[in-house]
């Protein structure tokens, strides 16, 4: 995939999650994550009131694969909730791609 694909990759993927967490308004203070793709990275971030997600990359021309790396601060939400959000729009996106993943959370 190139840095556009990736780049559209981690947008839906953070515009998703933050319309899950997010659709009561409750507040997610930050959220940031960064794929390594071997020789560069995309990082994107954005906040729960942010209605757009930054994306900032400095990549070679093709990445067959990646290293996927999520960050949140969110608050009034319990850790099985953020842990089935993000389950729920990984596969959706990496799906909608044809992207397989292989999950491990920390």
């Amino acid at each position: 995939m190139d840095v556009e694909q990736w780049s559209g990759v981690m947008l839906a993927l953070l515009g998703r999650l933050r319309d899950r967490l997010c659709p009561d308004g409750l507040l997610l203070g930050h959220f940031k994550a960064s794929l390594n793709l071997g020789a560069g990275f995309i990082y994107a971030n954005t906040t729960g009131e942010d209605p757009l997600v930054r994306v900032s990359a400095d990549l070679p021309l093709e990445a067959p694969h990646g290293l996927l790396k999520i960050a949140l601060i969110a608050y009034e939400l319990d850790s099985k909730s953020v842990q089935r959000a993000l389950d729920e729009a990984m596969s959706a996106v990496f799906e909608q791609r044809g992207l397989r993943a292989e999950f491990q959370s920390t």
